[in-house]
């Protein structure tokens, strides 16, 4: 079952489609007739609404007042041309559309004015985002059932946003909350993140590596020492950790000279690639947590 314009709708469609065609000068109130009908019939013609907005486009830049100047005389342009042709294909008037579409393809996006694009079929404030919907649209006419976009606010689109930018940045990994939930379990839960960012500390206490998270404790850990009296947990950047001084960083310890219950062993280092070796283990001193 399809949905179709009605026979009388579409000969007065097609009449109208007659008359105005580029070159011709038509007045401002037959171009908005047209559109009119074009509005309201274009849920019936496929990629109706993409193949108004060059129309759309041209009349609004006119600046035609709809009620005093109804009768003023304008010239089509070449450049409306191809959407006037689509519409005034008697196939694209009678082919209509299936009812009852049950497959579609949600695009996930942080660009409001990529989801209207898509949603709208185009627009008429830009021609190189209208262009980029008119490539999209047709592909996906041919190729899918339908294609929708829902607008994802951008601190919910986190991992697409950072991938968007190259990847993840150093600073931006963490262990996973499972793993660190274990370790607080077993030694006692840390209060100060010596190395975090907004998105992935575990403390509620914390250093960045970044003025733009506005960090409580500060920017950059090394730049304020002595560090709090508190348990301090780190997961340093790899970058980091060859610029360590030997024992000044080995499970975040900021009392390493007073603390008598430490554990203090080297970080196992690999030579390959000259990246650190998996953690071997996790122990508490009376004011650290020691990552070694």
């Amino acid at each position: 079952m399809r949905a179709q314009l009605s026979r009388q709708r579409a000969e007065a469609l097609t009449a109208l489609l007659r008359r105005i065609t580029p070159h011709n000068v038509v007045t401002a109130f037959s171009v908005m007739q047209l559109l009119g009908m074009m509005s309201a019939g274009h849920v019936t013609v496929p990629l109706g609404l993409l193949h108004m907005r060059r129309l759309q486009r041209w009349f609004i830049r006119l600046r035609v007042d709809p009620i005093r100047q109804r009768q003023r005389m304008v010239s089509v342009p070449p450049s409306v041309g191809p959407d006037l042709a689509y519409w005034g294909n008697p196939h694209v008037l009678s082919v209509g559309v299936p009812l009852g579409r049950n497959q579609h393809v949600l695009i996930r996006t942080d660009n409001r004015a990529a989801a209207a694009y898509i949603n709208r079929q185009g627009g008429v404030r830009s021609a190189q985002l209208l262009n980029i919907a008119r490539k999209l649209l047709h592909w996906a006419h041919t190729h899918l059932l339908s294609i929708r976009a829902m607008y994802i606010p951008g601190k919910q689109n986190r991992g697409a946003d950072i991938m968007s930018r190259g990847g993840p940045r150093q600073g931006d990994w963490s262990l996973h909350l499972e793993l660190v939930k274990q370790i607080w379990l077993r030694f006692r839960e840390a209060e100060v993140d010596l190395f975090a960012a907004r998105g992935n500390t575990h403390c509620a206490l914390w250093f960045s590596l970044s003025s733009r998270d506005d960090p409580p404790l500060g920017v950059d850990a090394f730049a304020h020492r002595p560090w709090p009296m508190m348990r301090l947990y780190a997961f340093p950047p790899v970058p980091l950790i060859p610029l360590r001084e030997a024992g000044s960083l080995v499970g975040g310890c900021a009392h390493y000279s007073e603390c008598e219950g430490c554990i203090h062993q080297s970080i196992l280092r690999s030579e390959v690639g000259g990246f650190p070796a998996l953690v071997r283990g996790v122990e508490f001193g009376p004011h650290c947590v020691h990552i070694t």
